[in-house]
């Protein structure tokens, strides 16, 4: 009975920790005031533009993947210095400011120095988002921007990907193969009993 308390414990362990995996290390958001010039240079996406929509994802890349939380940000583009020739598009960031993504409103105004991800996307953080009001110095290295003019959404939507949280499925599963294990183990035991 002790084998069979202990293989029990064992297992209810392996599955809790694919449940609750242990967590990675976390840093603090700070960055320096960016040089708008370096910035354009580096940037994918330079434009300014005012929010229309802010919609919360999550996505998994695979059962086991870690789940990132993101926002696609709708924005409708009035001038553009590099790589935003559409009057709208969409930008992702991180999410909430505690995960170094912004905050942004719907109906105000944004100067968006925008990065592309290896997937395609354009990725955007709070060390390269500035509020209209607030960006008159920025404004004044770039110069005069473009007004853009082809009018339609490029396909942000992410490929291939699920948008699904396996980790419930994965503990139930867990869960289910040691109530099998033991109820075999318990079988196997009544069996020897009877027959020996």
């Amino acid at each position: 009975m002790r084998k069979i308390v202990a293989l029990f414990l064992l297992a209810l362990c392996a599955a809790s920790g694919i449940a609750f995996p242990s967590p990675s290390v976390s840093y603090a958001c700070d960055c320096a005031e960016p040089n708008p010039a370096e910035a354009l240079a580096n940037a994918k996406l330079v434009f300014t533009g005012e929010v229309l929509r802010v919609k919360k994802q999550e996505r998994q890349a695979r059962v086991l993947g870690p789940i990132e939380h993101r926002e696609a940000n709708h924005f409708k583009v009035t001038e553009s210095w590099k790589g935003a020739e559409q009057t709208e598009l969409i930008v992702f960031d991180r999410g909430s400011e505690a995960s170094c993504g912004i905050d942004f409103q719907v109906g105000a105004r944004y100067l968006v120095y925008a990065y592309q991800e290896r997937n395609g996307d354009a990725y955007t953080g709070q060390c390269s988002v500035k509020e209209l009001t607030a960006a008159a110095s920025d404004l004044r290295v770039l110069g005069p921007g473009v007004e853009p003019q082809t009018i339609f959404i490029k396909d942000h939507r992410p490929r291939r990907l699920s948008f699904r949280d396996y980790r419930g499925e994965l503990v139930l599963l867990g869960v289910g193969l040691v109530v099998l294990s033991t109820a075999a183990l318990l079988v196997r035991r009544r069996r020897r009993r009877k027959n020996g």
